[in-house]
């Protein structure tokens, strides 16, 4: 008989079930530490990164840039903070992104369908609109839109708007140089930029900086870098004379109903630049509200055919070769012929002219035959050595060396041309510098912008005599008063200078409809100048002539304000009293609370 034993059997099996448990528990468990060694040995380092990056965020700090100076120490660039606004798209609900596209629309003007594929993006760090004004920061943080901040960074600030602007340049949106000063020495200027580290939560809302010791496992070692403040820049730039040159700019260009102007004042030693200024202006606070070319520094950037302001270098190179002497007399008809081209004066003369009577009267048919006399390898050589046709070496973006073609693809005619300023083009900066040479005894200088950096400036070298000069200069102070550049006088100083009409040029040769460039450039005081100064007008109308345009500006003294009558009419119409002391080499200009003292002496 068989018997039955349940409990027995139940015993069992529960047995076996709980073997299978517990064989099951274990596998389990040598997966899971198996996992876990994979996760923590193996790929540990991979992951504790790619936590990091889920958790902690890197914020772009921009660097401070270094001030820029005038020579007397006036702040001409610097920097403040300013409001900034930027998103996190990836902190933004899905079903609020609408409501943050419209808001932003509607406070900042960005163009709707852009903006709502910034929101769309897989990013936690977007830029919105740099460098807000004050109201319009204010009202974003009003609106509490979220992933949306707005915070503090540097803005570039002129305090002196206008002026020297062409000197300065202009910074970006991401606070680089773009043109001038701010480009030239960006690397100078320009701070290192920093970055901290923002803890996030789930969410991906920043919560506090990650600055603490106890937090350095979201991030081990640094957890901000902080921005580096740039280096500071002094210029050779005198922001008083430079605002009277700006001033006295505008006049002559808009009397005379030009296109624009350029003038530029050196001192003629040193090769410092004191003011240089392009009509029209612009401010570089805000710069993009201005074409390109009213931008474009054209003192280094354009080229013209100096004309009759280039006569005095023929000759230069006439007198220092001993070929004739100031008194030296050549036949000056009204027109001659050079290999069957015409040749003619525009105002009448005398007969017969000396070499010094050549410049007074601006004689073409006169100074072609002194440079025909020089011959084209002599002349060509001469006006390499006054620096045309070459760099000047002034630290300036895009500066071009002007057109001097080699000597021998020089014919007659293009000698007798070059003589009096035709067939050649200079820079501004060009005809400045050679100018100079005569000031200063013979030197060619290096024209500088820059005042503690000599570094790289070579010495001068010489080009001419100082007997040479000298004979030039007086030359230059009869063309004053006895010649084409009689507007000029008028300081109470003798001053040197020479008049220039040149007509312009255009891809296809000379522009039709009487469109000229007329300049005035001059020196004082004559005896010992410490300033040279070119004044150009563009396309003056309906006179043209450089005297009469230029003239009554182009005296450096008279521009400065020494002249008594002017400078006193300028500070009245400040309802100041005037007074003006000084005698020699140096006056000084008072209105009870600004004072302008210039010292006109050399630094040989």
């Amino acid at each position: 008989m068989n018997q039955f034993h349940p409990a027995h059997d139940s015993d069992g099996t529960a047995r076996r079930r709980l073997r299978i448990v517990f064989i099951l528990m274990g596998v389990a468990l040598i997966v899971i530490s198996g996992r876990l060694v994979q996760l923590q040995l193996v790929r540990g380092a991979d992951l504790a990164l790619q936590a990091r990056g889920q958790q902690v965020i890197r914020v772009p700090l921009v660097g401070l840039r270094g001030t820029i100076y005038d020579r007397n120490g006036i702040p001409m660039a610097l920097d403040r903070e300013s409001p900034t606004a930027f998103v996190a798209p990836n902190e933004i609900k899905p079903e609020e992104k609408d409501r943050v596209a419209e808001g932003l629309v509607k406070i900042l003007g960005l163009p709707l369908e852009d903006t709502r594929r910034l929101l769309d993006r897989n990013s936690y760090f977007e830029w919105l609109s740099r460098h807000l004004d004050a109201e319009t920061a204010d009202i974003l943080r009003r609106a509490s839109l979220p992933g949306v901040y707005v915070r503090l960074e540097p803005s570039r600030l002129y305090p002196l708007g206008r002026t020297a602007a062409h000197v300065l340049g202009f910074v970006g949106v991401d606070h680089q140089g773009l043109e001038g000063m701010e480009l030239a020495y960006e690397d100078r200027l320009s701070g290192e930029p920093g970055w901290t580290l923002k803890v996030r939560d789930a969410l991906g809302r920043p919560l506090y900086p990650l600055d603490e010791p106890s937090e350095a496992s979201y991030a081990p070692g640094k957890t901000q870098q902080p921005p580096q403040r740039g280096d500071d820049l002094r210029l050779t730039i005198d922001s008083r004379f430079q605002h009277i040159v700006d001033r006295e700019l505008a006049y002559a260009v808009e009397r005379s109903n030009g296109r624009g102007g350029m003038a530029v004042m050196l001192n003629p030693d040193t090769g410092e630049v004191l003011a240089l200024s392009n009509y029209p202006f612009f401010d570089p606070n805000r710069f993009g509200e201005y074409p390109t070319w009213v931008r474009r520094n054209r003192i280094v950037t354009d080229v013209y055919e100096p004309g009759s302001t280039f006569k005095v270098f023929t000759l230069a190179a006439a007198l220092e070769e001993g070929l004739v002497t100031p008194q030296t007399v050549f036949d000056t008809p009204p027109e001659t012929y050079v290999t069957g081209r015409r040749i003619r004066d525009s105002l009448p003369h005398d007969p017969r002219l000396t070499a010094a009577q050549i410049i007074e009267r601006s004689s073409n048919v006169g100074i072609l035959q002194i440079g025909l006399k020089v011959g084209r390898e002599k002349l060509h050589d001469y006006l390499e050595k006054f620096g045309f046709g070459a760099l000047t070496g002034l630290d300036m973006p895009g500066e071009v060396r002007g057109i001097l073609r080699p000597a021998s693809d020089w014919y007659p005619l293009d000698t007798a041309c070059a003589s009096f300023g035709q067939g050649i083009a200079v820079t501004p900066i060009q005809l400045v510098r050679a100018y100079a040479v005569i000031a200063n005894g013979g030197w060619l200088v290096q024209p500088s912008i820059v005042s503690d950096d000599d570094s790289r400036k070579p010495h001068p070298r010489r080009v001419i005599s100082p007997e040479t000069a000298a004979a030039l200069r007086e030359i230059l102070v009869g063309s004053v008063e006895r010649g084409l550049g009689k507007d000029a006088l008028g300081s109470g100083y003798t001053v040197g200078g020479k008049t220039g009409t040149a007509q312009k040029i255009g891809e296809m040769g000379y522009l039709a409809g009487k469109r000229y460039i007329a300049s005035f450039i001059g020196f004082a005081p004559a005896q010992d100048p410490a300033l040279v100064l070119l004044i150009i007008v563009d396309e003056p109308r309906p006179i043209y002539g450089g005297g009469p345009v230029c003239g009554d500006v182009g005296n450096p003294l008279n521009l400065l304000g020494l002249n008594a009558r002017r400078t006193a009419a300028a500070l009245a119409a400040r309802g100041a009293p005037v007074e003006m002391r000084g005698s020699g080499r140096v006056v000084s200009v008072s209105n009870g609370v600004d004072a302008l003292s210039v010292r006109l002496a050399g630094s040989r």
